[in-house]
């Protein structure tokens, strides 16, 4: 079998999410591998998926050193480099790459956001000239967005906003999605889990998983970050695990389901226990030997009724931010491929409504169960929100959850540069800088009874 044939293979073990044999795979090809930067850097970023970021690094590192004229290789070793918080290195990284490639739109949309830029140091006219340059749609959106971020950190709102609606409207219009879809979906899970399905849960007892979830950009990497400084707590990440037991359960069930809807309508009938059993077994090649562990995907938020199902004891926490804040955040961020509302500000506001009712039908269903942490709570009294966060996950307290950005553990998410720095409120309220360029969020919000609290 060449080289193909086993990238290959290793990579279709990935898409089956089994993880532990793609690892071993892995570990193997990297033994046997020829000393070209071509095959160190495919490796690498089979390493990167594997979340086995100290083997990508170095397979990265090779190849800098095999090809040090190739951009890529620079461009992916700064990727890891974020992750696991090395930004003066991911820096560097990223300037060698740009030398090499100044129409690197990736790389500058990553350059834009390692670090807060200043009047003395920024890159706001290589952008301007990069974006006059640029040619394809998804250049122009991530150097948009990048040019947005630096001139919001100047505090030139006008220039921002207008950089960051040109940018959005521009992803916006090549995306092929309907936010209508998105709410049919919330209102189906409600009406298939009322009240009485709760009765008395009898899925699988262990108690290991937290669940923390919320909409994105609400603080809920901070709360990761904070809870798997713990010494009883490793974190696996934003990962689909649950979804895929679910899903693997229907397919073990022979349960017919032609979309979305259908699958909603007759999850009910599946075996949660079962579920909540190979949820746990899936864990096994992501976690290490703490006794919690922790999934922080945000969209579990919609499975929050069936997770109580499936595990009864499992502590969910969901992080809840100001609604324009929480908005404004999600709208100003270039996701890869989630979150297809963002770019539009009434389908974004529409889409929060829905999610807010869903978690209030939770809530009403499961009086108890979900854990309610209020971001700017936390952010302005970290101490005494943290001892009641962790008296809620049965966990003593350790100084070690205030001192988070210490935390070794790797971070993926888009909050991966603000959770290597200590605890800071300049976020709060920021929204109202843009106050009148964000009228049709905040009516539509307004309308549905929701209102800002900064």
């Amino acid at each position: 079998m060449d080289l193909h044939q086993q990238l290959n293979r290793i990579k279709k073990l990935l898409g089956n999410n089994q993880l532990t044999l793609a690892t071993a795979e892995a570990l193997r090809l990297a033994s046997i591998l020829p000393d070209q930067a071509r095959w160190h850097s495919e490796l690498g970023l089979v390493f990167n998926q594997l979340k086995h970021y100290d083997q990508a690094m170095g397979l990265f590192e090779r190849a800098v050193q095999l090809a040090p004229d190739a951009a890529d290789h620079h461009y992916n070793l700064a990727t890891v480099q974020r992750f696991v918080g090395r930004i003066d290195q991911a820096q560097r990284s990223l300037q060698k790459a740009l030398a090499l490639n100044p129409q690197d739109h990736e790389a500058w949309h990553l350059l834009a956001q390692l670090t807060t830029q200043t009047l003395a140091d920024n890159h706001i006219p290589q952008l301007r000239q990069a974006l006059q340059q640029a040619q394809h749609p998804t250049a122009k959106v991530s150097l948009q967005f990048a040019l947005a971020k630096e001139l919001d950190d100047l505090g030139d709102y006008e220039a921002s906003f207008q950089a960051l609606q040109d940018g959005a409207q521009l992803r916006r219009q090549h995306m092929d999605y309907q936010v209508e879809g998105d709410l049919q979906v919330m209102q189906a899970i409600a009406k298939a889990y009322p009240a009485e399905r709760f009765a008395e849960p009898k899925g699988c007892m262990q108690p290991d998983p937290i669940f923390i979830i919320g909409m994105p950009r609400t603080g809920t990497t901070l709360v990761e970050r904070m809870l798997s400084a713990h010494c009883q707590v490793h974190s696996c990440g934003e990962i689909n695990n649950f979804a895929l037991s679910m899903l693997a359960e229907v397919s073990a069930q022979g349960l017919q389901c032609q979309d979305r809807l259908s699958l909603i309508a007759q999850s009910p009938r599946l075996d949660f226990a079962r579920v909540g059993q190979a949820y746990l077994d899936s864990l096994k090649p992501l976690r290490g030997t703490e006794p919690r562990v922790i999934d922080k995907l945000p969209f579990n938020y919609l499975y929050a009724g069936l997770i109580h199902l499936a595990l009864p004891n499992a502590k969910i926490i969901e992080v809840r931010r100001d609604p324009m804040d929480t908005c404004f955040a999600v709208y100003k961020q270039l996701f890869q491929n989630a979150y297809p509302f963002s770019y539009q500000q009434d389908e974004l506001a529409a889409y929060f409504i829905g999610y807010r009712q869903l978690m209030a039908h939770w809530h009403q269903v499961m009086p108890g169960v979900i854990y309610t942490l209020d971001y700017e709570a936390l952010v302005q009294a970290p101490r005494a929100e943290l001892q009641k966060l962790l008296a809620y996950c049965e966990l003593d307290w350790q100084d070690e959850c205030l001192a988070f950005e210490h935390n070794s553990q790797a971070s993926t998410t888009a909050s991966a540069n603000q959770v290597r720095q200590p605890l800071y409120t300049s976020s709060l309220g920021k929204w109202r800088h843009y106050q009148r360029h964000l009228q049709p969020m905040l009516s539509r919000l307004q309308a549905a009874g929701i209102e800002p609290i900064l």
